[in-house]
């Protein structure tokens, strides 16, 4: 059976490297879930999401032209079901990362709206004071 691109299937994770997961699929073959595809939040240790020998339902999103498979749980995964995997591989690292989450408090979309716009407000306000002082020196 080949697998194709789009296909969700059942795997194993049989190594974990600072760049992402091998995964081992239910037919054998073995695909890379790269560190930004585990979750929708940010990974910075993967150890902190996946262990070895973890069951994990993977999509296939590319195949390389050496055959080898490019996976992605994120795209599989509910919001719900990330945060399970997240625990299920908690460690103390990950722990201090939510407390700082609850700390700064739930960033929604609604707060990234506002700093676009205070960055658009920032930018455009050096932008004028860099051609207000180029204008000057041109003058001399």
């Amino acid at each position: 059976m080949s697998v194709q691109v789009g296909d969700t299937l059942k795997g194993k994770v049989v190594g974990i490297a600072k760049f992402g997961a091998f995964v081992e699929l239910e037919n054998g073959e073995k695909g890379l879930v790269h560190i930004s595809k585990i979750s929708k939040d940010y990974v910075k240790k993967i150890s902190d999401y996946l262990k070895v020998g973890q069951e994990v339902e993977v999509k296939v999103i590319g195949k390389g032209k050496d055959g080898k498979l490019d996976l992605s749980m994120k795209d599989v995964a509910q919001p719900q079901e990330v945060g399970a995997v997240k625990k299920e591989g908690s460690s103390n690292s990950s722990q201090k990362s939510e407390k700082r989450e609850s700390q700064r408090g739930h960033r929604s979309e609604d707060s990234f709206e506002k700093r676009l716009a205070k960055f658009m407000r920032d930018s455009e306000r050096k932008f004028s004071d860099y051609k207000k002082t180029r204008e000057k020196k041109r003058k001399r």
